[in-house]
């Protein structure tokens, strides 16, 4: 009877006692609500900070394929100043919006072409300079990828772009 009794006891605790609210895929630290890392079983990597499970915070998540972000996270979206670097070699550096290059920021195509400006929901939009790796540049007004005229453009006076660095790979209309 007693066997019984302490077997009714012990068997639920190992089932339900020891249960951690972690995610499978945590291999250290907090991936709740703290710092952690996450391996999947894609390769893929997420080292950083977690609030509800979500990525939130700082952090820096590297695909299995070789693409690499690092900065600011919300509810599992690039949202904040970041750097992405594609596996061809492009990078951006700077502002994201749900996901998407939003704000300011700097892309470096793998050819040395160079983007400094402003940009809406991935693609290249409003005041910015374009400077081809020969050295001709564009300075003016873009919308949704094309330029669309020319206008002088102060030093500086792309909103902060040209304080978002520099980034260098695949084309802009990767919206990564």
């Amino acid at each position: 009877m007693k066997k019984i009794l302490l077997l009714g006891c012990v068997v639920p605790l190992l089932f339900f006692g020891c249960k951690s609210n972690q995610p499978v895929e945590c291999v250290d630290g907090d991936c709740v609500d703290g710092k952690g890392t996450i391996q999947l079983k894609s390769g893929s990597k997420y080292i950083g900070q977690f609030n509800e499970g979500a990525r939130a915070g700082e952090g820096t998540y590297s695909w299995s394929n070789k693409e690499t972000y690092a900065g600011q996270w919300s509810k599992n979206q690039r949202d904040g100043n970041g750097m992405y670097v594609y596996p061809n070699g492009a990078k951006y550096t700077g502002e994201f919006k749900g996901d998407r290059r939003h704000g300011q920021g700097t892309y470096i195509w793998p050819n040395g072409d160079k983007y400094i400006g402003q940009w809406k929901e991935g693609l290249m939009d409003g005041k910015g300079v374009y400077t081809y790796s020969n050295g001709t540049e564009l300075k003016g007004i873009f919308e949704n990828n094309a330029f669309i005229r020319r206008e002088e453009i102060a030093p500086g006076n792309t909103e902060g772009a040209d304080k978002a660095g520099a980034a260098g790979a695949g084309t802009a209309e990767q919206s990564k």
